[in-house]
């Protein structure tokens, strides 16, 4: 999203301004629309495919 925002690859610096811009305007960025047993299951999902990864 700050990519879009501005319009190139950010920067160390673009990603703090863009993170205080985000808290400035109250806004949350990510999946804050899952919730609950659906919430549980992505997470689930996700943990269950890291554990698969081969360790580095």
């Amino acid at each position: 999203m700050a990519e879009m925002h501005f319009n190139r690859t950010p920067t160390t610096k673009d990603l703090i301004l863009f993170n205080i811009l985000i808290k400035e305007h109250n806004k949350t960025i990510g999946g804050n629309w899952v919730t609950g047993t659906a919430k549980d299951r992505v997470v689930k999902l996700h943990i269950e495919t890291a554990q698969k990864l081969p360790k580095k």
